[in-house]
């Protein structure tokens, strides 16, 4: 079976020593005007914390040298031949997606709800000291508070840090919660000479930040977020191996 990193424009710079989760080097399988970084496997790749790891070291070393689209980890083929036609199909697409990522690097940001750490002696407070009914009362109107202000913080001051990084960005996207306590997470295609000045950006607003909520920026990754058009179809037609 063969793993699929990348592909990227063919060129004539030498392919880099990068090692793959199977231990052995990745090579380049030349199609045409697209080349792709690839590995022989005999087992398809364990999932695990360190195999992801490994995955996103090698496509990141491939992102280092040239301008890639990367395939999600676990891409499997059993031959390259329908991959090398499913490309020719969509080359239009796949080349103007490099063209688009070319000189840039996907950053994030994210704002996450502080999630409160239960305390182990409150079940068991039989004292004076445990919440009465106003207490309660109390407590649940300062939550309420502390939603509302987190909203108009997220309405107001992210909302106009979006505002200001997508302008210092290629492109954007907005992309779905991963998890109950992530408010916000775009993802953000950004020239490299633009990066200093979208950090500032962000690290100005982190102190900030609601009560209860912080705001994390991401990055630089290779753009995971920006395949589009081509590569999707063709991820779309592969079939395991």
């Amino acid at each position: 079976m063969i793993y699929l990193y990348a592909l990227y424009k063919t060129d004539l710079f030498a392919f880099p020593q990068i090692s793959g989760l199977g231990g052995t080097a990745l090579q380049p399988c030349r199609f045409g005007d697209i080349t792709l970084a690839t590995e022989v496997m005999s087992d398809p790749p364990s999932h695990s914390v360190s195999a992801l790891c490994e995955h996103e070291a090698a496509v990141e070393a491939l992102s280092a040298m040239r301008p890639i689209l990367p395939f999600r980890f676990g891409t499997l083929v059993a031959d390259l031949q329908p991959v090398a036609l499913a490309v020719e199909k969509r080359l239009t697409a796949i080349l103007a997606n490099l063209d688009r990522v070319t000189g840039c690097v996907e950053l994030g940001l994210s704002v996450r709800r502080a999630v409160p750490q239960p305390d182990p002696y409150d079940e068991c407070d039989d004292s004076a000291e445990a919440e009465t009914g106003r207490g309660y009362l109390e407590r649940l109107r300062r939550e309420a508070e502390a939603r509302r202000e987190g909203a108009q913080w997220l309405r107001g001051t992210v909302a106009d840090l979006d505002c200001r990084l997508r302008e210092m960005s290629r492109c954007h996207r907005r992309l779905p919660s991963d998890r109950p306590d992530r408010l916000w997470r775009t993802a953000y295609l950004v020239p490299w000479n633009a990066m200093p000045t979208f950090r500032a950006e962000i690290a100005a607003a982190q102190g900030a930040a609601a009560s209860g909520l912080s705001l994390l920026a991401s990055g630089p990754w290779p753009p995971y977020s920006f395949v589009k058009d081509g590569l999707l179809a063709v991820r779309q037609e592969l079939q395991p191996a």
